[in-house]
């Protein structure tokens, strides 16, 4: 692989004992098609388990390319679409078309970031950043969604955190403790 955040071929490693020792990686079947010479790629950000429904769901997004390593981009900023796919851990295979993850908005680029907070009711608590006509400049943002047993249904959104610098705001992970809900954001400028 080269050039600068080309996603491609997912692996997964494998733990039995709680975390302590994990199988070697073993790369996923990609899902991918090619649309009018573009390429249309599914990046894994994080997988995680719903025991209501008895189903892993992997989300993360469309990444799309030209000539293998140059991202599609719409006024400077490469094009991505957030999604879940349904996962099977035995059979290592996917068992869903990837499906939308609703945003509150219009946007050029989001990607969801870290592990979501999880709820009762099926909920989840995920953050992602995103690039808009009017920001081309990286916010955060925190949306609740609920799983449907198919994909995520959009519950209600926080508003975007526009970030400082030439970049913006990226790479949301959130967190909560005793009732406190803390989110770190990674800029070019300074931590945070």
């Amino acid at each position: 692989i080269s050039g600068c955040d080309v996603f491609k071929e997912n692996f997964i490693s494998k733990s039995t004992d709680g975390g302590k020792t994990f199988a070697e990686p073993i790369k996923l079947p990609e899902i991918e098609r090619i649309v009018n010479g573009v390429k249309e790629i599914f990046f894994v950000s994080t997988i995680l388990y719903n025991k209501d429904y008895d189903k892993w769901i992997a989300i993360g997004a469309l990444m799309y390319y030209e000539n293998e390593i140059d991202h599609v981009r719409h006024k400077g900023v490469g094009i991505s679409k957030p999604v879940t796919v349904l996962f099977d851990p035995e059979k290592l295979t996917w068992c869903s078309e990837p499906r939308p993850i609703p945003l509150p908005f219009e946007c050029i680029s989001a990607l969801p970031h870290s592990q979501p907070i999880e709820y009762e009711n099926n909920q989840y608590h995920l953050g992602y950043y995103a690039n808009t006509e009017e920001k081309l400049f990286c916010s955060a943002l925190t949306a609740i969604y609920e799983f449907d047993g198919e994909g995520f249904v959009l519950i209600k959104s926080g508003e975007l955190l526009e970030g400082l610098g030439s970049r913006g705001f990226m790479e949301p992970s959130l967190a909560k403790l005793n009732d406190k809900y803390y989110i770190t954001l990674r800029t070019d400028e300074d931590a945070m």
